[in-house]
């Protein structure tokens, strides 16, 4: 509301986000008016008992972390492509020092 009382553009940032609070950035950033972009790089999964129910699956198996990290980012990316109007890119940083580099864009 404050961005657009004051008639300004706003970007989000979320960087290294944890498990469910990448899921509010997007939802912060599905309120803002058009022209705000978000940019969003997950650092974790939330824990099981918050899992999006379709992940929960991976958890306790034989999918490594990666696996179930990747399938957090599609999840997120999909969550993303929900909010109207709406161009999403989501790439890897190599010069992010980190095994989970992407950054997915908004």
């Amino acid at each position: 509301e404050l961005s657009r009382s004051a008639g300004c553009k706003v970007a989000l940032l979320g960087m290294h986000v944890c498990g469910r609070l990448s899921e509010a950035a997007i939802e912060a950033f599905a309120q803002l008016d058009a022209g705000g972009v978000c940019v969003l790089a997950p650092c974790c999964l939330p824990g099981i008992s918050d899992a999006p129910a379709k992940l929960k699956f991976m958890y306790g198996t034989k999918h490594s972390s990666d696996d179930q990290f990747v399938a957090w980012e599609e999840h997120l990316e999909t969550k993303f492509r929900e909010v109207p109007a709406t161009l999403v890119e989501r790439c890897v940083v190599a010069d992010i020092i980190s095994p989970r580099r992407t950054v997915t864009t908004a």
